[in-house]
């Protein structure tokens, strides 16, 4: 994650590519992510993939998840 963009917009091209990354992970690419990524790494991207449109936003870092790091 790129901090620098938290909270800013995310443009029309870049929900595109999101919606091709959403439809590749239900196929082949969500099958090859399973040997490299937890189930609960893997239901948090397609989580994301699918609320980002209704919310164009890059995220925010919880500072709470921060300080046990």
């Amino acid at each position: 994650m790129l901090w620098g963009r938290s909270g800013k917009p995310v443009d029309d091209a870049a929900l595109e590519e999101v919606a091709r990354l959403r439809e590749a992970l239900r196929g082949d690419l969500g099958e090859r992510l399973c040997g490299h990524v937890t189930g609960r790494e893997g239901d948090a991207l397609h989580t994301r993939t699918v609320a980002l449109p209704d919310n164009p936003v890059m995220s925010i870092p919880d500072r709470r998840i921060e300080k046990h790091r």
